[in-house]
């Protein structure tokens, strides 16, 4: 979340650095990469039961980073 605070942060500057902007996009983007690539392995190791769980939590980071990317 620390990076999501980053990116926010740097969006409401009246001076935002483009350069700075766009690193921390792609830092966005592999942490969602790598959050996609966990979510996969939730999926086949969890039980069904605690699956649905673990779902509302990716999709609430999910939401998190289209937001954070849609400010960018």
């Amino acid at each position: 979340m620390r990076l999501l605070q980053d990116i926010e942060t740097e969006v409401n500057k009246e001076d935002s650095v483009i350069d700075r902007l766009r690193e921390l996009l792609a830092l966005l983007s592999e942490k969602e990469e790598t959050l996609l690539e966990l979510d996969v392995g939730i999926e086949e190791g969890t039980d069904t039961d605690d699956l649905e769980n673990e779902i509302a939590d990716v999709e609430e980071y999910k939401e998190h980073i289209i937001t954070a990317k849609s400010h960018a």
